[in-house]
């Protein structure tokens, strides 16, 4: 046991600290830190719904009326099927406070690039088609890796356009003579 524990010390750790120590993944572990009061509320409120003992249900209905989870569980479906569209912020603000830009505006550059992606069409039971409006189901834990991807790339995009511009403006003003300051 002592071998593979020296092994993983030694070998693994130093390899696996290298990408964890990468922006990307800083970022990704920031932003979900930055929702973990929503995860968490959120499951307390699954939980009281969906508690797993037998006569549960029974009992909170014998106490609160026939429908109680009615009103508990729009508290857990609005935390998990907001996750997405919230982390795509939260991610997108916690890699550009790496970059040094501006976060709120990259959080706001993040969402909407979020939203722009998503499917804008909802299929209902019925089999009716609605178009122009967006799914739960795409805002919340299904689109993590969307929003994570989106992320990225807005921020990335945005640090591109104020390297570029800065670095023409200052060409420019060294070209005139001018101060850039």
């Amino acid at each position: 046991m002592e071998k593979l524990t020296n092994w993983v010390e030694q070998s693994l750790v130093p390899k696996v600290s290298k990408i964890t120590n990468l922006r990307y993944f800083q970022a990704l572990r920031n932003g979900f830190f930055a929702i973990m009061p929503l995860t968490i509320i959120g499951s307390i409120f699954m939980l009281m719904t969906d508690f797993p003992v037998a006569g549960y249900e029974e009992f909170m209905a014998g106490i609160f009326g026939p429908n109680w989870i009615g009103f508990i569980s729009p508290a857990y479906r609005a935390t998990f099927n907001m996750m997405g569209l919230i982390f795509a912020g939260t991610m997108s603000y916690k890699l550009a406070e790496s970059y040094k830009m501006d976060q709120l505006t990259s959080l706001v550059l993040g969402l909407v690039a979020y939203v722009v992606v998503l499917p804008k069409t909802v299929i209902t039971d019925s089999g009716e088609v609605v178009e122009k409006v967006l799914s739960f189901n795409w805002l919340g834990t299904q689109g993590v890796i969307t929003a994570i991807i989106m992320s990225i790339i807005s921020v990335e995009v945005t640090r591109f356009c104020i390297k570029e511009h800065c670095d023409s403006y200052a060409r420019k003003c060294a070209y005139d003579g001018e101060s850039c300051i």
